[in-house]
């Protein structure tokens, strides 16, 4: 499917500036991310910097709901800010938390991955009090709190133990209990060699462990000839 771009008379320069992470002003990071924003019919403003400081006077086509995007620029707690459509086409993505309820466990949720990224941590849910960061040298965590932002199904943030809150959307990955699988799907073992295929689609798998295999995310199904990459995987709450 060829997703809609902004149409600005200019070509989309897709390679253009996604590789590597460059810093676009204090305590905000601009990062390649290549996904699909989901507008809603919003008619919302575009900016020409991701500090959505300059507004260009035009604003997203409300036929329009989906979009490609190229870059986001990041707080210091992963949050999205900003997302860029392509040549510094910016639009504002960040909400606000205006009501927390915490909760105890990790509601749908086995594990965090952190790819051995150094997340920012906090002392409180409203990731107001930062208190260091996550040892890169660990990849997967365990969550004991979940906090509900706004009287939603929405997480806000996750405790890793002891208060140690960190923002959901600054993991690479978060592992469901349990996932669906896609068609078409390649299972392997763990250094990535191709043991089968899960045929039976239609109902969910129980997931034990998520690690990284050959640089892409993997979930296990089973024993140690059944991790599937993320990318055939979705969340199931049954």
């Amino acid at each position: 499917m060829k997703w809609p771009k902004l149409l600005l008379g200019i070509a989309l320069l897709i390679g253009s500036g996604l590789v590597g992470v460059t810093q676009a002003q204090a305590a905000v990071t601009i990062e390649p991310r290549q996904t699909i924003y989901h507008s809603n019919g919003n008619a919302k403003p575009i900016f020409s910097d991701a500090a959505l400081t300059q507004n260009t006077g035009r604003r997203l086509d409300p036929k329009i709901t989906e979009w490609q995007t190229f870059q986001v620029a990041v707080n210091e707690a992963g949050q999205a800010l900003a997302l860029d459509l392509g040549n510094n086409q910016w639009v504002d993505v960040h909400s606000t938390a205006a009501y927390h309820s915490v909760a105890p466990g990790s509601y749908i949720y086995r594990s965090a991955f952190s790819g051995g990224k150094a997340i920012q941590l906090y002392r409180d849910p409203q990731l107001t009090q930062p208190i260091g960061k996550l040892d890169t040298k660990i990849s997967n965590w365990a969550i004991t709190q979940v906090d509900f932002v706004n009287q939603s199904d929405g997480i806000y943030s996750i405790d890793l133990g002891h208060n140690q809150w960190a923002s959901l959307e600054a993991f690479p990955y978060m592992a469901t209990k349990i996932v669906r699988v896609a068609p078409n799907n390649v299972l392997v073992d763990q250094t990535g060699q191709k043991t089968g295929q899960i045929t039976n689609t239609d109902v969910g798998y129980l997931t034990f462990d998520v690690k990284s295999i050959n640089g892409q995310v993997y979930v296990k199904l089973g024993s140690d000839r059944q991790w599937i990459n993320t990318a055939y995987v979705s969340p199931s709450l049954i």
